[in-house]
C-alpha cells in the first residue's frame, strides 16, 4: 500500500527531480568511496565505517528536506492507520 504523503509530492516535478538527483549523488558518493578504499588497500572496518558514514549523512540530508518540507523530521507515514494497529495488537 502507497503512502498517501508520498504519492501527493510524487505528483509534484520538483519532488522527482530533487528524489532523482538525491538517488544519483547517493549511488556516485557509494562507488568512488568504495573505489578509493579499493584502491588503497581494502580493510573491513574501513569498509564498514565508510558505509555507515555515507548512508548516515544521506539519511541526514533526506530527514533535513522532509523537516523543511513539511515541518516534521524524517520520512512521513499516513496520519491513518487504516486498521493495521488493532490488528497488530490482537492475539
Amino acid at each position: 500500500m502507497k503512502n498517501k504523503i508520498i504519492a501527493d509530492y510524487e505528483s509534484k516535478r520538483w519532488y522527482r527531480v530533487f528524489k532523482s538527483v538525491y538517488i544519483f549523488f547517493f549511488a556516485i558518493t557509494l562507488v568512488l568511496a568504495n573505489y578509493i578504499l579499493f584502491d588503497i588497500g581494502l580493510s573491513f572496518w574501513n569498509f564498514v565505517v565508510t558505509n555507515a558514514v555515507i548512508v548516515f549523512f544521506f539519511g541526514t540530508i533526506e530527514g533535513l528536506f522532509w523537516y523543511v518540507a513539511r515541518g516534521k523530521w524524517g520520512y512521513p507515514k499516513d496520519e491513518e492507520s487504516d486498521g493495521l494497529s488493532e490488528l497488530d495488537t490482537a492475539e
